[in-house]
């Protein structure tokens, strides 16, 4: 991880590859409901069988992060998720979320949990919200566990359920691993039937599980 140096050109010194910037409501985690501007980065190191923002090499651009926090200073919303893709792929993230803290924006950065988060021992003033993959994912295999204490206790780790051997994968994880994170459970999101989402809460009550239940908000609302 290269040393960022916020005294830098930034316009001249780090560029990024990126999708899209918007503003919409946010549909999930902790600041679910907060109007938020999104941060959009090109890229992602996995193939998830449900993933819902698949990537055209087409939409790839390149931005500054001076023209990034330009544009988010046009937007009305104080809270900023950085997603992509995955941007832990990009070290030039680093100066977006140090620039956009230090500008005093509530900022989060959606992570897929199988790249490294940075090791930091001190509390951070944004936060992570880490995507653990289940089974159903295709990708378990791709989940690096040494994250988990590396969250903190302002972090989200976050689980799809779409079945129950999902359910018992997430709490082989929980049993054998600590983690200082707050629990979320995603019930995969279905038009024609949320019966998962009958059994999950079912199955939480039963296991008295430390976790709670969410529910894709923009997906219900029909936002972007």
């Amino acid at each position: 991880m290269q040393h960022i140096n916020l005294n830098s050109n930034l316009e001249g010194d780090y560029l990024l590859y990126y999708e899209s910037i918007f503003s919409t409501i946010q549909g999930e985690g902790g600041s679910a409901g907060y109007p938020t501007t999104f941060i959009r980065l090109y890229g992602c190191n996995l193939n998830c069988s449900y993933c819902d923002a698949p990537q055209e090499d087409k939409r790839k651009r390149r931005i500054s992060v001076k023209n990034v926090i330009d544009d988010v200073k046009q937007r009305t919303p104080e809270h900023v998720c950085i997603t992509g893709g995955e941007p832990l792929l990009q070290d030039e993230v680093f100066p977006v979320i140090y620039e956009l803290v230090g500008e005093n924006y509530n900022v989060c950065v959606e992570t897929n949990g199988s790249v490294l988060i940075p090791d930091d021992l001190h509390r951070r003033s944004y936060k992570y919200v880490m995507d653990m993959k289940c089974p159903s994912s295709m990708m378990h295999h791709r989940n690096n566990y040494e994250n988990l204490s590396r969250l903190h206790c302002n972090d989200e780790l976050k689980f799809v359920i779409k079945n129950r051997d999902d359910y018992e994968f997430m709490r082989q994880v929980l049993s054998k691993y600590d983690t200082n994170a707050q629990i979320l459970l995603s019930p995969m999101f279905e038009n024609k039937s949320q019966v998962i989402g009958q059994k999950l809460s079912q199955w939480v009550l039963e296991d008295g599980l430390r976790a709670r239940i969410q529910i894709q908000m923009h997906k219900i609302l029909k936002i972007d």
